[in-house]
């Protein structure tokens, strides 16, 4: 689990797939990557055109994706409801006429909309849509009869040494998640 985002319930959040023209080519290109950076054998995976499931592999962590949507409701929902009422509190003290002739009423009332907002803001970070333009991208690949070589880095250093070891080497990449 990456501890400095509080709301990814993944273990590697960040995701590069590379594309490959053949099977050989996407398993030496996997081999050397586990050998040349610090990514394991369980963090790369060969996904190939005629594989039933290509998302399994191109995102296997299901378990994670639902703790990501559970920890980012919670998450911003509550920051949502906080900022909500901070702001409540300093509008009361600066005399704002509405929230101080209605005190009862505003002070429910601003936390609720925040948290509200806050629960708009965490469904669009569960969808987490960098992992969507990288799946998408991966599977049109797929499709066209590529291979891919789907990378499960734990943190984005892992992922920027991964992205410069394939440049070195001339190897086009996908959509990258953040």
């Amino acid at each position: 689990m990456n501890s400095s985002v509080p709301f990814s319930g993944e273990r590697h959040d960040h995701k590069l797939a590379a594309k490959c023209d053949s099977e050989k080519q996407a398993k030496e290109l996997a081999e050397a990557l586990c050998e040349n950076t610090t990514l394991s054998s369980g963090q790369v995976h060969v996904v190939t055109p005629d594989q039933s499931n290509p998302g399994a592999s191109l995102e296997p962590e299901n378990r994670g994706i639902r703790r990501t949507l559970v920890r980012s409701l919670v998450w911003m929902t509550v920051i949502g409801a906080v900022v909500g009422f901070v702001l409540y509190l300093i509008l009361a003290a600066v005399g704002v006429n509405t929230v101080s002739d209605n005190p009862f009423f505003s002070g429910a009332a601003m936390p609720a909309y925040g948290a509200m907002i806050g629960l708009i803001v965490g469904g669009i970070l569960a969808l987490r849509p960098d992992h969507t333009a990288y799946a998408a991208s991966a599977e049109t690949s797929l499709r066209k009869g590529d291979y891919v070589v789907a990378i499960h880095a734990a943190d984005s250093e892992q992922l920027d040494a991964a992205k410069q070891f394939l440049e070195a080497r001339d190897v086009e990449t996908t959509v990258r998640s953040l």
